[in-house]
């Protein structure tokens, strides 16, 4: 009989103990997707997975705990390299009031900063570094920050919710306002990201400002840009060229970001995103498959995207350029000769990125006044920013470079064709993925620009 009595409480017990598991459970993965934007959340496929075993009062299998890919995710062949460092956790629990966000007290005490975010996007980078497999597949599975219906994007509530919040505006919005106003000393100051939009922003300029305003050679302030060579990065020396030829803008695609560039006069910065790997799949198209070398348009291009990549890389801009454009590590030499494009990206050819780098080059991009992304041009919300940061009206357009140099067209030698494509359809599946893993830091680093984008919109910062 006593027997009989112990298997009962200790089966209460158990139901008991099983019950707050899965309840914290719930909790946590509510709490710890609600700083993707307003609204209410929904529990994930994990969650309801996670509920069964624990009903079933089985172990929970390490993939399906709260914010992390499995260690296969399907379709993907490969599995990620072991982790060097310890796995970086999820934010959890209650993410406006719990010990993960910092501080003391109650609920209210991050109101003033973005201290629950910020935590986020430091994990993703861990993870990115330790298994930067997993961080591709939870991008591309889970809408980390509320960007996949940017038009449907609600202002969370909570500004440690948020990437930027009123305290934290790094851009000057005063140099906005006397451009929008005309003054004739104000100017644009575009970062352009190779392939990611740039000529389409050079041809809106044209649309929206006086063409005499606007410097005829893409944007470029001289004839200097096109070769690439000194002194672009001279502040003197770019001023008085707009000064000279009376430009207000000058289109930078050849040196990255430098800090002190963000103290230039009257300035307002802007730049274009696109996703990454599809910006590397373009720029291959541009300058093998397109044959802009010269060569006989006719002549059969065998290299694929993959093979091109390995060889081109390290001389290029190498992986996650974005992230070392915006690092704002000054130049300590000068180019080589002329036509040495990618000069300025160089000096990054051995650096291996760390979260200070990262949370720099997002410091930096955060300076920058409008930050549009190429998917969302013909968007409401793009001609709604456009028109608060710059005064512009013309709505933007969709260009192919030197469109005219090399025509739409079938390259009939690797079975793609030669169009807007994205680089996840029309790549075989292991060339896409090992570019993907190659820049996966940058797919963050874009997704996050993202959210900049609509949290100044849509949380009235702009």
């Amino acid at each position: 009989m006593v027997w009989i009595v112990t298997l009962l409480v200790l089966a209460l017990l158990g139901g008991y103990h099983v019950g707050l598991m899965l309840a914290d459970h719930m909790d946590t993965t509510v709490h710890t997707q609600s700083f993707r934007g307003a609204g209410r959340p929904q529990l994930s496929n994990t969650t309801i997975s996670a509920a069964a075993e624990m009903a079933t009062n089985r172990p929970l299998p390490v993939a399906a705990e709260v914010g992390r890919a499995p260690t296969r995710p399907l379709g993907l062949e490969q599995a990620s390299p072991a982790p060097s460092a310890p796995e970086p956790e999820p934010v959890k629990g209650n993410l406006i009031s719990n010990s993960a966000a910092g501080g003391s007290g109650g609920g209210n005490r991050n109101r003033n900063g973005n201290d629950v975010i910020m935590a986020e996007v430091r994990r993703l980078f861990a993870l990115g570094k330790a298994r930067p497999l997993d961080l591709l597949r939870e991008l591309e599975t889970s809408d980390v920050f509320g960007t996949a219906n940017p038009e449907a994007f609600t202002c969370p509530e909570d500004a440690s919710l948020r990437i930027e919040s009123h305290p934290k505006v790094l851009f000057n919005a005063t140099r906005s306002a006397l451009f929008k106003e005309g003054h004739p000393d104000s100017w644009i100051f575009y970062q352009h990201l190779r392939k990611a939009g740039g000529t389409g922003f050079c041809e809106l300029a044209r649309s929206n400002m006086e063409r005499k305003t606007v410097p005829p050679y893409f944007c470029m302030p001289d004839n200097r840009g096109s070769l690439a060579t000194a002194p672009w990065n001279k502040k003197a020396y770019v001023l008085s060229q707009l000064q000279q030829r009376g430009h207000r803008m000058a289109s930078n695609e050849w040196d990255s970001y430098q800090d002190f560039m963000g103290t230039w006069d009257n300035a307002v910065f802007a730049t274009t995103f696109r996703d990454p790997v599809d910006r590397w799949y373009s720029q291959y198209k541009f300058e093998y498959l397109e044959h802009r070398d010269g060569s006989d348009p006719k002549a059969p291009r065998p290299i694929t995207m993959l093979k091109w990549y390995k060889a081109n890389n390290a001389w290029m801009m190498t992986s996650n350029y974005y992230i070392k454009t915006f690092m704002g590590t000054v130049d300590t030499g000068v180019p080589h000769g002329k036509g040495d494009f990618y000069w300025t990206y160089h000096k990054f050819k051995d650096h291996s990125i760390t979260e200070k780098d990262f949370i720099k080059a997002l410091s930096n991009l955060q300076k920058f006044n409008l930050i549009l992304v190429l998917e969302w041009l013909d968007l409401d919300l793009t001609k709604s920013v456009l028109d608060k940061v710059l005064g512009w009206t013309a709505p933007p357009k969709k260009v192919r470079p030197h469109a005219q140099q090399a025509p739409n067209r079938d390259s009939g030698q690797v079975g793609m064709a030669i169009r807007s494509s994205t680089s996840k359809r029309v790549l075989p599946a292991d060339e896409y993925q090992y570019i993907a893993i190659d820049n996966v830091l940058d797919i963050l680093f874009y997704h996050i620009a993202q959210r900049l984008l609509l949290e100044r919109l849509v949380c009235g910062i702009h």
